[in-house]
């Protein structure tokens, strides 16, 4: 299926993120092929890129070459154009970036959690954000907002249960509402898996998958379900629970209460299991103490890793027969390396319904957003916000200021942005 915006007059909110999503995905484009893509009309396309180049969001990037008649202009986003900052956040550390609107980090910071209180984690993560947030004021004025991502489930910003912060005093607090409160930004979160696949659809395999399942490897393993370009929650918000599929009945016991879980046998918390015995040493593993332990050739991280191959194809065997995706993509914080030879291990891949169409090179990928992967899941938030209305009923906007539509207060100086027409939302007339 593909994007479709409609020539209503009160629907040229839609119409403007419909045709900037076309030139995301797809430029340089010209105006001709933006129209054909959307179903919108050759002057609508006109008047939608006059503004976008006015307003900095695209830009010109010179005529095609070769064909007949007089060439085609095309249009490609300027990376310039605006910014959103990600933040991902889990027991041991803070990772905060800076990201264009094409996905390249401009800035990063990194620290250590030194508390597990909620409400000194968010003075951290304030903290951050303001090393993040440069002089530079065109930079600062094209913030669309802020994206936070830990391990989880949150229903409107606020964290409601499972994941490792839950007993430290995390449950239902509301992450949402008190860090906009402190920054005076948007601020949109949400769960790490989703946002890792959320980030994975619209700065790597999305622009050549519309529909495919994400596999997250984080302490535990998470999941993201893309469907036509958009993530698919589920009715409760917690679809994708890749983790707890079951791959070994009366397996291993699972924190879920169930045996054989998937995330028993592939998460990191499993592969640091294979080596680590004492739970000093396995609060303090990272996945750089992983990798170093890889590279050395530890023998009892080779058997986890053909174990895990085991375990994993059956997975993807079950996701494949249930989903029909286009694809099955796998990243996370497992270090790129490791990911890369237990993909090599779990090919070949069992028949499914797929395996007739597609081979393994397709039906299981290594992702393309390797660098920072679930920061960067984070700051795909705020504007998978405002592309997709789906995106837009699971989050929660939190921004007090920022909800009218005047943000001359904002801390960090987001003053003409929300006045640019394809962020005003629907506009009256």
């Amino acid at each position: 299926m593909s994007l479709m915006g409609t020539n209503l007059e009160h629907a040229r909110g839609r119409n403007r993120r419909v045709a900037f999503e076309v030139v995301l995905r797809h430029g340089p484009v010209s105006r001709a092929e933006v129209a054909r893509m959307t179903g919108l009309t050759p002057q609508t396309v006109s008047n939608i890129t006059a503004e976008f180049v006015d307003t900095g969001l695209i830009r010109e990037v010179g005529r095609r070459k070769g064909g007949k008649g007089q060439p085609a202009l095309e249009y490609a986003v300027d990376g310039e154009g605006a910014y959103t900052i990600g933040v991902h956040l889990d027991q041991q550390r803070i990772v905060g970036i800076v990201v264009n609107v094409l996905g390249e980090i401009v800035e990063r910071a990194q620290v250590l959690v030194a508390s597990q209180n909620p409400e000194q984690v968010l003075g951290q993560v304030e903290r951050v954000v303001e090393t993040l947030v440069p002089s530079h004021t065109l930079r600062r004025n094209r913030l669309l907002g802020v994206g936070v991502v830990m391990p989880g489930f949150f229903e409107r910003g606020v964290f409601v249960s499972y994941g490792p912060l839950s007993m430290e005093g995390w449950l239902d607090f509301p992450v949402g509402e008190k860090l906009s409160r402190r920054l005076r930004l948007p601020v949109y979160v949400d769960n790490d898996a989703t946002a890792a696949a959320v980030g994975e659809s619209l700065y790597g395999w999305g622009h050549q998958l519309r529909s495919f399942v994400y596999i997250y490897f984080g302490l535990g393993v998470g999941g993201g379900i893309i469907v036509d370009g958009q993530p698919y929650a589920g009715v409760h918000q917690r679809a994708a629970e890749v983790g707890h599929l079951i791959v070994n009945p009366g397996g291993k016991v699972c924190a879920c209460g169930s045996r054989g879980c998937l995330e028993r046998y592939i998460s990191l918390f499993s592969a640091y299991e294979a080596f680590l015995h004492s739970e000093s040493e396995l609060e303090a593993a990272t996945p750089e103490y992983l990798l170093a332990e890889f590279e050395k050739g530890n023998p009892a991280l080779e058997r986890w890793l053909e174990d895990a191959a085991y375990y994993l194809r059956i997975a993807v065997n079950q996701l494949e027969n249930m989903l029909d995706p286009g694809g099955v993509v796998m990243g996370g914080v497992l270090p790129g390396p490791i990911l890369t030879a237990l993909i090599d291990k779990v090919r070949p891949l069992k028949p499914s319904i797929v395996s007739r169409s597609g081979s393994d090179l397709t039906r299981l990928a290594q992702g393309k957003v390797v660098v920072d992967t679930p920061s960067i899941g984070a700051a795909a938030l705020p504007m998978s916000y405002l592309l997709h209305p789906a995106t837009q009923e699971r989050l929660a906007l939190h921004a007090s200021d920022t909800n009218s539509g005047s943000n001359s207060s904002n801390t960090f100086g987001v003053s003409g942005f929300a006045d640019i027409p394809f962020f005003a939302g629907e506009p009256t007339s």
